[in-house]
């Protein structure tokens, strides 16, 4: 492969990581966009696990005693029998 195309999928690469970037942050990006960027993420050996102490660990803790309960009987719901 030809130096000059190298650099064509280098500059592609960076400017698909830059613009899902900004769309992330802005909030205006969509479901397939997000999709793509998580594929993006993935196909570049992005993997962030969550540690103890970090934000999502943190996060994940803090909702666990705001989730319901679906273990109760009582709060199942039975749509259309």
């Amino acid at each position: 492969m030809s130096d000059a195309l190298e650099q064509i999928f280098a500059d592609m690469h960076e400017a698909l990581g830059e613009n899902l970037l900004k769309k992330i942050k802005e909030g205006t990006a969509t479901g397939p966009e997000l999709s793509v960027a998580r594929q993006f993420l993935k196909d570049n050996g992005v993997d962030l696990s969550s540690k103890a102490g970090d934000n999502l660990d943190n996060l994940t803790k803090a909702m666990e005693n705001d989730l319901p309960d679906f273990s109760d009987e009582d709060n199942i719901v039975n749509f259309g029998s």
